[in-house]
């Protein structure tokens, strides 16, 4: 997962208290482990939360937890949702340690699992009905930049 965009030190407001989640669809809590079978079951399930919310405009979030080998702790919101000017996108909060990283993603492709980090991304049409199991998501700000993939 990268991450890029904004990067805060300290904690600031939680993304739930800056949120009505009353209006939104939720999914998760999800927690990832390491070298356990489950968690592409839970990587699919949060694909298709987001594309399903993303391409129908329904707000929704999804969080995770991951540790890496290091055992740092991660915890990452996604929103689909419409920003102040009300155009959707998918704003992102990952907190880890002290840090947070944040951004928003108005550009959200599916593309076929690449087979490896060397692969050329192969975008999926959206009308392409496919199992969640059958793609990746890629998240990009409003410039088009990549911001990362689920």
């Amino acid at each position: 997962m990268s991450v890029g965009l904004l990067l805060t030190i300290g904690l600031a407001a939680s993304p739930q208290e800056l949120r009505d989640l009353k209006m939104y669809d939720k999914a998760g809590p999800y927690v990832f482990e390491l070298r356990r079978a489950e968690n592409r079951k839970i990587a699919t399930a949060m694909r298709e939360f987001l594309w399903s919310h993303w391409i129908s405009h329904q707000r929704g979030y999804v969080s995770s937890t991951q540790s890496s080998i290091e055992g740092e702790v991660s915890t990452a919101w996604y929103y689909v949702e419409t920003d102040k000017k009300g155009v959707w996108c998918i704003s992102v909060r990952i907190e880890r340690r002290a840090q947070t990283v944040e951004y928003d993603a108005y550009i959200v492709e599916r593309i076929e699992p690449p087979k490896n980090r060397l692969t050329e991304f192969k975008r999926i049409d959206d009308k392409d009905n496919r199992p969640a199991q059958a793609y990746r998501l890629v998240l990009r700000d409003a410039a088009g930049k990549f911001q990362d993939d689920l």
